[in-house]
This record gives C-alpha cells, sequence and structure tokens, in this order.
C-alpha cells in the first residue's frame, strides 16, 4: 500500500476551493483505516473479556465505554 504525498508547491489549494470526493479516494481511505480497525477490534475483544470477568452487564460495559474515555485506564 503506497500513499502518495503532494507535493505543496503544485497544491496551493485555498479554503475556497472544493474538495471532491471520488469512489477511488473513499476505497484508499478505508483500506488504509484496516490496521488501525483491526487493534479496535482487539481491544473490543478484550475489553468485553475483562467487562464479562468483572460480571458487567451489557448495558454497564455500554455506558462505561460510551462515557469513560480513558484509553488504558478504561480497563
Amino acid at each position: 500500500m503506497k500513499v502518495q504525498k503532494a507535493n505543496r508547491s503544485e497544491n496551493n489549494s485555498t479554503a475556497s476551493e472544493k474538495m471532491t470526493f471520488t469512489l477511488s479516494g473513499a476505497l484508499l481511505g478505508a483500506k488504509c483505516t484496516i490496521p488501525i480497525a483491526i487493534s479496535a477490534f482487539a481491544i473490543g475483544i478484550v475489553f468485553g473479556v475483562l467487562a464479562r470477568q468483572a460480571k458487567l452487564s451489557v448495558v454497564d460495559a455500554l455506558l462505561m465505554s460510551g462515557l469513560v474515555y480513558a484509553g488504558a485506564s478504561q480497563f
């Protein structure tokens, strides 16, 4: 997977220019997020196992995940 960086001198876009989204750009973005998605899935599995061991209900675990964003401290 190769991501090309734009040359700053060639890409002098201003805030007033419209950005166009393409299917190929969206697919490239999705492809680039695969490593993060895999790690997020793994962390979710670990959290689920730990929540189960702590005898948390599904609602408790969802509320804790949704309301407390503390990274590793959440576990």
